[in-house]
């Protein structure tokens, strides 16, 4: 079954998140608000997919991509901003899997997300 990493800085966006998710059978969510215990998670458990912040209090969502890469590179990372990025300035983001711009609404999250997990005719049932 999937794993999932959710990280920000903000407690209501990962516990939003981490709901979300929470309705897919199956999938094992482990959520954190702090920087290094993402890094430490990331290094000690496996996961199928990572879904961070740009902006964290002690870091970047690239950092985190960075360190995501080398200890999980089969892990699909998704990034969350508010912020305009580029390529130029930002050339990791060429790898990551996609991204939630802020503010997003919760059928954003299901549609980027849910995807990865069930079929179309499922999420047409489960968000009804």
């Amino acid at each position: 079954m999937p794993s999932v990493l959710v990280i920000d800085d903000e407690e209501d966006v990962v516990d939003t998140i981490a709901d979300i998710l929470s309705q897919i059978n199956g999938v094992t969510i482990t959520k954190t608000i702090q920087t290094d215990k993402a890094v430490s998670l990331l290094n000690e458990t496996q996961f199928d997919y990572v879904v961070c912040d740009y902006n964290l209090q002690d870091g970047t969502g690239i950092d985190i991509f960075k360190i995501a890469r080398k200890a999980q590179p089969q892990a699909k990372f998704y990034l969350i901003t508010g912020t305009a990025l580029n390529s130029n300035t930002h050339p990791e983001i060429k790898n990551m899997h996609g991204f939630l711009y802020k503010p997003f609404k919760i059928e954003e999250i299901e549609g980027l997300l849910f995807k990865e997990f069930i079929t179309q005719d499922e999420l047409d049932d489960l968000i009804g």
